[in-house]
């Protein structure tokens, strides 16, 4: 089982997230709940550099885990930005999550 852990402050502004563990769908290499859920991420990792200019050098990448997490609000200049993009990484997540809640789930946890 793939977790999905959605980093949120107190007001509810996603700051980053963590994906641990192999969802379990099929064999290493052919698993398409693994490859949906790292090509979201993925994604937004780009995303957030390409297009709201994030450093996204601490990011944690190793088999079966992906973590990144904001290191305070969001950047000046781009919090529409990166709310947009953090919001399209939660539609991502939540579709894979419903449609394979068997190996994917979501938690969130405040930060």
């Amino acid at each position: 089982m793939t977790v999905i852990r959605i980093f949120v402050n107190d007001n509810d502004d996603v700051l980053g997230f963590r994906i641990s563990g192999h969802a379990g769908a099929g064999t290493e290499g052919n698993d398409v709940v693994c490859a949906a859920i790292s090509a979201v991420a993925y994604t937004i990792l780009g995303s957030l550099e390409q297009l709201a200019n994030v450093d996204i050098s601490s990011a944690k990448i190793s088999d079966g885990f992906m973590e990144f997490k904001l290191s305070g609000d969001y950047p000046d200049g781009t919090p529409d930005v990166v709310s947009c993009i953090f919001a399209t990484m939660e539609v991502g997540f939540q579709q894979i999550a419903g449609s394979y809640g068997q190996y994917a789930r979501i938690e969130y946890e405040e930060v």
